[in-house]
């Protein structure tokens, strides 16, 4: 996988999960099942290796990751749906469906 240079935070759903830019793009690293070699990772996020696994670590017991077989991470449902609550543009669509299937 080849790592963005940049990459977009939403800040209102960072401010909801309570973590930092960094913890948020790590997240999205791993977001869907996305993959990458943990020095890769490290170097875009801008931490030690070892300070990416606590990184991990800290994020699997939030419930913001979890572990899918060795070395490999996801996000979680958690996640997901506060990110999801955060974006206007997918709460946008969420009501148009709702409104469709009113009508």
């Amino acid at each position: 996988m080849i790592l963005r240079q940049e990459t977009e935070i939403n800040e209102a759903a960072r401010q909801k999960l309570n973590i930092t830019r960094d913890a948020y793009a790590l997240c999205l690293c791993f977001r869907k099942g996305r993959q990458a070699p943990i020095s890769h990772l490290a170097k875009f996020i801008g931490v030690t290796r070892c300070g990416l696994y606590n990184m991990i670590y800290r994020l699997c017991g939030d419930d913001l990751l979890e572990p899918k077989g060795k070395g490999w991470y996801c996000t979680t449902d958690r996640f997901e749906s506060i990110v999801a609550q955060s974006n206007p543009d997918a709460m946008r669509e969420e009501m148009a469906v709702i409104v469709s299937n009113v009508a």
